[in-house]
């Protein structure tokens, strides 16, 4: 009877173990499983990530190029109003010999003068409307020039303008003298200051504004320019080789 009875326990033993193998079993397969899906589940996260990224560049991009398109559209139409471009014309180095805008001239009759320096812009109106007559004037801590004047710029044409700048020490005084014969004459003189071998004229590039005002414009507008001015020295131009950045 023991032995049956050990038999018998023996044989339980054996089931239940085999059962705990299959429940096990069944464990690692759901583990397995679980495993899978969220491995799955991860690949398909970052799947739609990189799909997600690539699209919001794909549309960023897309949108740059809308606001490009939008950006020319706008700037192929002439505005309305009178806008005005500036170009320098002359001189094309943009220099200048001192003595161009600071000497004393002489003449026979005793008159006197000073020399000037021209600078020629070209003016573009990229607007419809006409800007009516336009005031210009150039000047620099050195020097000044007479306001110049155009008197209309039709829409969408350009103009040439020219002005003359000199040493602002440079203007002139009517003085009177007698001749010999007891005559009473007049004769203009220049300020001696004038004489560029005894001026201060700063060399090498300097600040100009060009300001240009006219009725129908929406601003009075102020463009600076630089322009080198140059001495008498041997190297007369090396003040000159170094541009500004503004050029």
């Amino acid at each position: 009877m023991k032995a049956k009875k050990t038999e018998e326990l023996f044989s339980r033993q054996i089931k239940i173990q085999e059962e705990t193998k299959n429940i096990q079993r069944k464990q690692t397969k759901i583990i397995n499983k679980q495993t899978n899906f969220i491995l799955v589940s991860v690949i398909i996260a970052v799947f739609s990530l990189i799909i997600t990224a690539w699209v919001s560049y794909e549309n960023v991009n897309l949108m740059k190029k809308q606001h490009q398109l939008i950006v020319k559209e706008l700037e192929s139409i002439s505005p309305l109003k009178p806008t005005i471009q500036v170009s320098l014309d002359f001189p094309e180095d943009r220099k200048f010999a001192v003595w161009e805008i600071a000497d004393i001239l002489k003449y026979q009759d005793g008159n006197q003068d000073f020399s000037r320096a021209k600078v020629r812009f070209i003016l573009s109106n990229i607007g419809r409307m006409k800007t009516g007559h336009i005031n210009a004037h150039l000047e620099s801590s050195f020097t000044e020039s007479p306001s110049e004047g155009i008197d209309d710029i039709i829409g969408e044409s350009s103009e040439f303008l020219e002005v003359w700048i000199r040493y602002n020490k440079c203007w002139k005084d009517l003085e009177s003298y007698e001749l010999e014969n007891g005559t009473q004459v007049q004769r203009y003189v220049v300020n001696p200051e004038c004489n560029y071998r005894v001026s201060k004229i700063p060399l090498g590039w300097q600040k100009f504004n060009l300001t240009l005002d006219c009725p129908f414009c929406s601003e009075v507008k102020v463009i600076p320019f630089y322009f080198c001015i140059f001495g008498v020295t041997d190297n007369t131009t090396e003040v000159c080789d170094k541009l500004p950045p503004e050029i």
